[in-house]
């Protein structure tokens, strides 16, 4: 946010690893141990026939490492672990 060089850019700050929504969903089911289900919704139910979507993103941060000089660490299962404890934390 401090880099004047960033404004108005798109920039990565999570990790590089590519995983699937789907895969990305039953990771956290199981990382909670929650009982929800996953739905899986056609795109012609959510979004309009003339919507585009990537098929596949392979997330980089050679952005942010340009911009700033730093290069994100932690793995996705770090990232989640943390994001789950702190909801949990807040949810008390």
């Amino acid at each position: 946010m401090k880099a004047p060089e960033a404004s108005g850019e798109v920039v990565n700050i999570g990790g590089v690893e590519e995983i699937s929504i789907i895969d990305l969903a039953n990771k956290i089911v199981e990382k909670t141990k929650s009982n929800s289900t996953i739905s899986l919704i056609p795109y012609e139910k959510v979004f309009s026939k003339d919507f585009e979507d990537m098929p596949r993103r392979v997330p980089s941060t050679d952005k942010l490492e340009s911009l700033i000089g730093f290069r994100p660490t932690l793995s996705l299962e770090d990232i989640l672990d943390d994001v789950i404890e702190h909801l949990r934390v807040e949810a008390r």
